[in-house]
């Protein structure tokens, strides 16, 4: 992927889990950095968002229902374009 569609891709997980807060199916306040994002096959529409854990617990159900489904992790994502670079201390 290109820098353009990398920052589009991180920005778009961000509005999602803005928009979200919460996973629906643990309760666990959402990280932008963690969480999963299940989309339309035609990639157009963010379904739901969820932790870990708790696509952990319905990923099977998930895909037997939804098989053409787009599941992204940031971790498949592989990189974030604006993610901070730490900071040495001055002590």
């Amino acid at each position: 992927m290109s820098y353009r569609q990398d920052m589009v891709a991180w920005q778009v997980r961000r509005a999602a889990v803005a928009r979200a807060i919460f996973c629906p199916v643990t309760g666990q306040v959402l990280d932008v950095r963690t969480a999963v994002l299940l989309g339309s096959g035609d990639g157009q529409r963010v379904l739901a968002v969820l932790s870990p854990e708790g696509w952990a617990q319905r990923a099977g159900a998930v895909r037997a229902a939804m098989p053409d489904a787009v599941v992204t992790s940031a971790k498949e994502a592989g990189r974030y374009p604006h993610a901070p670079k730490p900071v040495p201390s001055r002590y």
